[in-house]
């Protein structure tokens, strides 16, 4: 079905990644609780639809990891991690905007922020684990 992908190079994956994506997993997710508990209280007129930006690119990169724990070959793996900082990124920009906006205060932002720079450095790391991941692969 997926011709490029060796079922007997890729048959197999590391436990040990699947763990470490678990664990970074399981942060995306409480960046994803705190985002979106600071996106419920924009105001009610937002019409441009921030609340539902932050959420929804939040979640993303939580359930981007969740894809990542399954991937059966190191070029989806580097995908997937690369879909999750994008969708971190894209959280973080939309809560400066809205910060910007009078929506967050400077304190929550510069909390979120924080988060969202130690999950893109624990992704950066996992990133760099998937190398080994490979030639156990193999």
């Amino acid at each position: 079905m997926y011709p490029h992908l060796d079922i007997r190079q890729h048959g197999k994956y590391n436990d040990e990644l699947r763990k470490q994506t678990y664990k970074v997993w399981h942060k995306a997710v409480e960046f994803f609780n705190r985002a979106s508990r600071s996106a419920t209280h924009f105001p009610g007129t937002d019409s441009f639809g921030m609340q539902k930006k932050v959420i929804t690119s939040a979640l993303g990169a939580a359930d981007t990891l969740a894809k990542a724990s399954y991937a059966k070959s190191r070029e989806i793996y580097e995908h997937l991690l690369k879909e999750a900082e994008d969708h971190i990124a894209e959280t973080v920009s939309s809560l400066y905007i809205a910060q910007k906006w009078g929506y967050l205060n400077q304190a929550m932002y510069e909390e979120l922020y924080e988060d969202g720079r130690n999950l893109t450095q624990a992704l950066l790391e996992l990133s760099s684990r998937s190398g080994f991941a490979r030639e156990q692969l193999n």
